[in-house]
């Protein structure tokens, strides 16, 4: 299989990660369909399909391509070292993103009620769940793997173009399950956001010099966002 791999071009080693990314998480996600209502294997099932996008990275990295032991890749993921202005950058930009959504869909007086409705706490419990459990942790696959491979050979923009569809069209399965929330989302509509969201994750993992752990707290607050409001 190493042998195999290593005679691959980058696109078509990008191809090979995209698909084992999306056999492992379609694999986990395909017994929700079988589901009437939601429990704690439904949720079990879906968090461990989420994962798979950063399983199929630790099997290239440390297995396939060897570029690193275990220990290196995880320390890689979980780098905390960074500016105090990046940290702020990644905290505050999903919520300018969505209030200037709130500022132009919704009556102001109506955004000013829903602040002051908001539970901060709920807020930061789903915000630590989508760093460890949602959406967070498929940044060391998407943008620490599969982005890292493409721009050795593309350029950011095309690279992102490339990664925002893999990344999008991966989740095309939720789109089928009546429990959960894109059931009930256009999917043209999921398209754009999701191609916005993935330049938005290229361009600040580029100024990051290419810190994962911000891309997962960005990645997770963009979708606490989404999903709190």
């Amino acid at each position: 299989m190493k042998k195999i791999l290593s005679h691959l071009s980058i696109t078509q080693k990008m191809m090979a990660y995209a698909g084992l990314a999306y056999a492992i998480s379609w694999l986990f996600w395909s017994p929700l369909f079988w589901f009437e209502s939601t429990n704690l294997f439904f949720y079990l099932f879906h968090i461990f399909g989420g994962l798979g996008p950063v399983i199929a990275a630790y099997i290239f990295t440390v297995f396939i391509d060897q570029k690193m032991q275990t220990k290196a890749y995880i320390k890689k993921i979980f780098s905390f070292k960074s500016s105090f202005l990046m940290y702020g950058l990644v905290l505050v930009i999903p919520l300018v993103i969505l209030l200037t959504a709130f500022i132009i869909t919704t009556p102001f007086q109506n955004l000013i009620h829903h602040m002051k409705s908001v539970s901060w706490i709920s807020y930061l419990i789903l915000f630590i769940y989508m760093i460890f459990l949602g959406g967070g942790l498929e940044e060391p696959g998407w943008r620490g793997y599969m982005l890292d491979l493409s721009l050795t050979k593309h350029q950011l923009f095309g690279s992102t173009i490339m990664v925002g569809l893999v990344w999008v069209f991966w989740h095309t399965p939720l789109f089928f399950i009546p429990l959960l929330s894109q059931k009930n989302i256009p999917f043209h509509l999921y398209l754009i956001n999701g191609l916005f969201f993935s330049l938005m994750l290229s361009m600040m993992y580029v100024v990051s010099k290419r810190n994962i752990w911000l891309m997962i707290v960005l990645h997770a607050g963009y979708n606490t966002m989404l999903n709190f409001y």
